[in-house]
């Protein structure tokens, strides 16, 4: 689990066209395992990226001005190892 918080980056009205996204949370977790069958070795990865689907604008993408960023993303990975 991890938690990250941006604070609102401070505004000067000359440099920019509208005003700084407000600071918001982002809660993420990640869990993984591993299995061994003889010489074969089977991952699984499951990853969540903002879990409680916040509704945020981050101050480095050009887009913020139109549209807020991706809702909750939830991946799973899994990757099998032949032989070792």
């Amino acid at each position: 689990m991890g938690a990250m918080w941006v604070a609102q980056s401070p505004y000067d009205d000359t440099l920019d066209y509208a005003p700084p996204p407000a600071a918001y949370w982002l809660l993420n977790a990640t869990a993984s395992s591993t299995w061994q069958w003889g010489k074969h070795h089977l991952n699984l990865s499951l990853n969540a990226q903002n879990i409680l689907n916040t509704r945020y604008r981050d101050y480095l993408n050009r887009l913020r001005y139109f549209a807020d960023e991706i809702g909750t993303n939830i991946s799973l990975k899994i990757n099998w190892v032949w032989g070792t």
